[in-house]
């Protein structure tokens, strides 16, 4: 019974932990012990136990004149290792930087990750970092963005429903749809109801036949009306069936 206890307290101390990590990492700014102590739940000794630890292994980053807390680079350290092992990341990026180069659009790569789109890596047109763009380390939702629905296109419909809304599902049948059939899913962007820009996601597929990665591709609306949509189009899902083909993927005649 007492392994159990002990077992359990280290899950919740663990749990504890990884939350205070995200509370810094959410925010731009320092924390106070008792803010942190009232946003996880824990007393302020613990609390306190718990952020020296952090500090002392880099991923915790204290101030020694305010006495507060901010995420260090230690984390940044981890992500770097976990993408630079990262085949579709590797590769994709000629990839998206061509299909940017291309189309004078923003492109970004992106993998499923805790129901929905986990951006690895993103081109902006003339090198110009657009905030209001998706970005690196940007989780897009499924419903609502080019690369979720390019995902939920390919998903069973049990796993549509767990995603997302009967509400939400009703309204991106007809897209989804679209999506299987042209292997391009559409979204537009509005800003005060009317349309800003146009996004196209597309799968990425593996060796194996699996969906390892999506990839999107943004452009202003003035640009897509003035353009040519087809080419348009066209580029992107030949850009990814190309990235598709370097990881081995070879399609069913």
């Amino acid at each position: 019974m007492a392994t159990v206890t002990s077992g359990t307290t280290r899950h919740v101390t663990l749990r504890k932990g990884l939350l205070i990590l995200e509370t810094l990492a959410a925010e731009a700014r320092e924390f106070s012990v008792t803010e942190l102590a009232e946003r996880i739940g824990l007393g302020r000794s613990q609390t306190c136990e718990m952020l020296a630890t952090l500090v002392e292994t880099g991923y915790v980053l204290r101030n020694p004149h305010t006495r507060r807390y901010r995420i260090g680079l230690r984390t940044v350290e981890l992500s770097s290792d976990i993408l630079s092992r990262l085949e579709v990341r590797r590769v994709g990026m000629t990839y998206l930087f061509e299909l940017m180069q291309q189309t004078g659009a923003h492109t970004v790569l992106g993998v499923p990750h805790r129901g929905g789109v986990l951006i690895l890596e993103a081109c902006y047109p003339e090198g110009l970092y657009n905030p209001t763009h998706p970005h690196f380390g940007a989780l897009l939702s499924m419903g609502n963005s080019a690369l979720g629905r390019a995902l939920l296109a390919h998903l069973p419909e049990e796993e549509r429903q767990r995603l997302c809304s009967a509400e939400e599902l009703a309204e991106l049948t007809p897209l989804l749809a679209e999506a299987q059939r042209t292997g391009l899913a559409p979204h537009i962007g509005y800003e005060e109801g009317k349309p800003v820009s146009m996004a196209y996601g597309a799968a990425i597929r593996d060796a194996e036949g699996e969906i390892v990665a999506l990839l999107g591709c943004r452009i202003d609306w003035q640009a897509w009306e003035q353009g040519d949509q087809d080419l348009f189009r066209h580029r992107v899902l030949t850009t990814v069936q190309g990235l598709s083909r370097a990881l081995g993927y070879v399609p069913s005649s």
